[in-house]
């Protein structure tokens, strides 16, 4: 049965079936019959002492714990490795295979290996490229708002433009 408040030194208030009202008195458990008690004994009650040192007895709902009052806790603990311990691969079951499987991390791809994406920076086109200015390739292209001049010159299949 839960616990509906305590009536200090007698019973339940909110259970007492012979109409209690707030602040009267109540009369004594002893000598009333479970019948008049709404079913329940007299068991089913506490004095407010023995709810206090009931109360008084059991931990605050947030509260900590020392390693030491964990039974079993410092021997669980011995048996761990430290935070900042290492493995070689070797020690990782399938590490060393499947790293094997995997490029290294300053691989390049030639240009005709990509096939989408977006490129950042600039792209410029090497040297077997600007020898074949007739076939479509990419070329370095550069704009800006001032006329290179006339006799600058730009590397082969460079191209420049200039816009206001």
């Amino acid at each position: 049965m839960g616990v509906n408040g305590v009536v200090e030194g007698l019973i339940l208030e909110s259970d007492h079936p012979l109409g209690y009202e707030e602040g009267g008195e109540l009369p004594p458990y002893e000598g009333i019959d479970a019948d008049t008690l709404g079913g329940h004994t007299a068991d089913d009650f506490v004095l407010d002492t023995e709810f206090t040192t009931a109360l008084a007895g059991k931990a605050d709902s947030v509260h900590t714990h020392e390693i030491a009052q964990v039974n079993g806790l410092q021997t669980a603990l011995d048996g761990k490795s430290p935070a900042s311990h290492t493995h070689t691969t070797a020690q990782v079951t399938g590490l060393d295979t499947a790293l094997a499987g995997k490029a290294n991390s300053s691989h390049t791809h030639p240009a005709f290996q990509i096939s989408a994406g977006t490129l950042s920076g600039s792209v410029v086109a090497n040297a077997s490229a600007v020898s074949n200015i007739g076939t479509k390739q990419v070329r370095n292209i550069y704009a800006g708002t001032s006329d290179i001049g006339v006799g600058a010159s730009l590397p082969t299949g460079d191209i420049y433009l200039v816009y206001e």
